[in-house]
């Protein structure tokens, strides 16, 4: 874990904080980045293994595409057929780019393979033959850039590790922000960012990763998250709204029925907590 991100002030909090709304950019930085705005996770998939070998299919594919519209195009609608071919799509109104992939050499980073910046495109755009095309995909972002603190979201981008993770958590500004709110209310005070230890870290890390492993996960539940505004895919539950980890319940996808599923589910959460704020 690194504490170099931490340790910041609303003023400075990132190389980026006059480019991007909220101070803290999020798509990128040395070793994480995200492409959940793509659609990256918006295809069928049963797991990791799954994911990546999709994407890695693709990023090779991509290499030996020859740089010019019409290459480039064909590649987007082949790519695209393959992938509607595995299955329905999680939020089948939400776009999967067909040109998201892996960045760097070990294939572990996800961004667009249509960036100048990705050595193959010789410092060439060609952004704008994707789907919404370049300005969109250069002045999007997510609502956790407007609705997280700095400090908050400096604290998450130092506490997740890789970006498959990463990319699936950190649009979540709901969840994110109620993680944050119920650590502050059981310990009566702001989470300070030079309180967190690698031993923290890595606990904090396993709380924001409860909507991809714990014991109230729905089955065949795919991890992918919509955080468009639209409410289209936005699920209701008047059981829910009953509890203080209603958004960390719904961010994991849970499965909720009872007032005892409610509060089993807030007892695992409060002691996941409790056992964070005790390595302070």
């Amino acid at each position: 874990m690194s504490l170099e991100l931490v340790d910041i002030n609303e003023e400075n909090a990132s190389e980026n904080v006059r480019k991007v709304p909220g101070g803290v950019y999020l798509c990128q930085n040395d070793y994480l980045s995200c492409g959940a705005c793509c659609g990256i996770y918006n295809f069928y998939y049963n797991s990791f293994k799954d994911f990546f070998e999709v994407i890695l299919e693709r990023t090779l594919s991509f290499d030996k595409v020859e740089r010019e519209m019409e290459s480039v195009l064909n590649f987007g609608v082949k790519e695209t057929q393959r992938i509607e071919k595995l299955g329905k799509k999680p939020f089948p109104k939400f776009h999967h780019c067909p040109f998201a992939g892996f960045m760097d050499s070990n294939y572990e980073k996800p961004g667009c393979l249509l960036h100048p910046l990705s050595e193959k495109n010789k410092g060439i755009d060609f952004r704008g033959l994707s789907y919404y095309g370049g300005l969109a995909c250069a002045s999007y972002f997510c609502p956790t850039y407007y609705n997280v603190s700095a400090k908050r979201k400096a604290v998450l981008r130092s506490a997740v590790e890789d970006s498959y993770s990463y990319g699936l958590l950190v649009t979540e500004d709901k969840m994110i922000n109620s993680v944050f709110d119920l650590i502050e209310k059981k310990r009566g005070a702001n989470l300070l960012p030079h309180e967190l230890n690698d031993e923290a870290l890595i606990k904090l890390e396993k709380i924001f990763k409860l909507k991809l492993d714990w014991p109230f996960k729905t089955k065949n539940n795919h991890p992918a998250n919509y955080f468009f505004g639209d409410k289209e895919n936005e699920q209701g539950s008047l059981v829910l709204e009953s509890s203080e980890v209603a958004e960390i319940l719904k961010s994991a996808k849970a499965e909720i029925f009872t007032k005892k599923d409610i509060i089993d589910a807030e007892t695992f959460i409060n002691k996941e907590i409790t056992e964070f704020i005790s390595l302070l």
